[in-house]
C-alpha cells in the first residue's frame, strides 16, 4: 500500500494498523504463510451466489 500511495495510513479511517483495517471488510481474507508476511484475498462466495 505504501508503494502505491505513500500518504496512505490506516490510522486516518481509525484503525491501529493495516491488518485491523482489512479484518473489518467481510469480503477480504487475511492469511499468513510461513511467517513471511500477510496475503490478502477475496473471500469465496458460496455456490449459487453472485456479486
Amino acid at each position: 500500500m505504501k508503494r502505491t500511495d505513500p500518504a496512505f495510513s490506516p490510522k486516518v479511517p481509525g484503525h491501529a494498523n493495516l491488518s485491523d483495517m482489512i479484518r473489518t471488510y467481510p469480503d477480504l481474507v487475511l492469511n499468513q504463510l510461513n511467517g513471511t508476511g500477510f496475503w490478502v484475498s477475496l473471500r469465496s462466495k458460496p455456490d449459487g451466489q453472485e456479486g
